[in-house]
């Protein structure tokens, strides 16, 4: 692999701080990311690694898991401040991103907790 590459993407991966503000479904939120001491920057996250049920499904079963996939992340998010992983945006702009807090990992909670399935892109 060339430098250039790794350069670039040495340049487009960041792990960052960043304070959960609100859950939007449950795989995805909004945060305020601290990229730099003084500087925040609004970002709307895609949690990498998990589907969650959309909250517009036609299916009545699928919304009620759905409004439990995002109540569940909504919990997880409240406990504070987490660690974004990420190195690309998807199609929507959002950032696509492992999302951890300690040891825990919001992807692998998702999952054991009956909320999402694994998802590769």
């Amino acid at each position: 692999m060339n430098f250039a590459k790794w350069g670039l993407l040495f340049l487009f991966c960041w792990f960052v701080n960043a304070q959960p503000i609100r859950t939007i479904d449950g795989d995805t939120f909004i945060a305020d990311v601290l990229p730099w001491h003084g500087i925040t920057i609004r970002e709307t996250t895609r949690v990498l690694g998990v589907d969650t049920p959309e909250l517009k499904a036609k299916d009545p079963a699928l919304r009620n898991k759905a409004k439990e996939a995002k109540q569940f992340t909504e919990s997880w998010l409240s406990k504070g401040d987490v660690i974004i992983e990420t190195c690309e945006r998807d199609s929507f702009g959002r950032i696509l991103a492992r999302v951890r807090r300690g040891n825990e990992d919001l992807t692998e909670q998702l999952i054991k907790n009956g909320h999402g399935a694994p998802y590769r892109k």
